[in-house]
């Protein structure tokens, strides 16, 4: 407690008791495990990256169905793929002259754990009203 004292003073260190105190033990994350949530929001908070990772979440689709299904053109919808498939959230595959895209449930479910065990640190009762 005196640590936090020095460090953020007694003013704050009163605001931050009246919210219920800190815990017992505050920890911050890995700069790696910033990097890669925010790489991967990064990605995902692009509409279109997003909805089109909401459709392949359903099923694997060639890029011509995916063109189709989110009304853009074939060549922005593979850009928008290949950012996705660089950060691993969805692969590819071959039948016949068609990619089949797939998201990597495994990569999203990392993904979203990651994500959790960053903010849940702060997932606290709030005394601002």
């Amino acid at each position: 407690m005196e640590e936090l004292t020095e460090l953020l003073g007694e003013d704050c260190l009163e605001v931050i008791n009246e919210c219920g105190g800190p815990p017992e033990r505050l920890k911050l994350p890995s700069k790696s495990e910033i990097y890669e949530v925010s790489k991967m929001l990064k990605v995902i908070s692009s509409e279109p990256k997003l909805e089109m990772l909401a459709l392949l979440s359903q099923m694997p689709l060639p890029v011509c169905a995916i063109s189709k299904l989110v009304g853009k053109d074939q060549s922005l919808v593979s850009h928008h793929l290949s950012h996705l498939r660089m950060v691993g959230l969805v692969r590819e595959s071959r039948m016949g002259k068609f990619k089949i895209y797939r998201v990597d449930e495994e990569a999203l479910t990392k993904v979203c754990s990651t994500i959790e065990r960053v903010l849940r640190g702060t997932a606290r009762v709030s005394c601002v009203e």
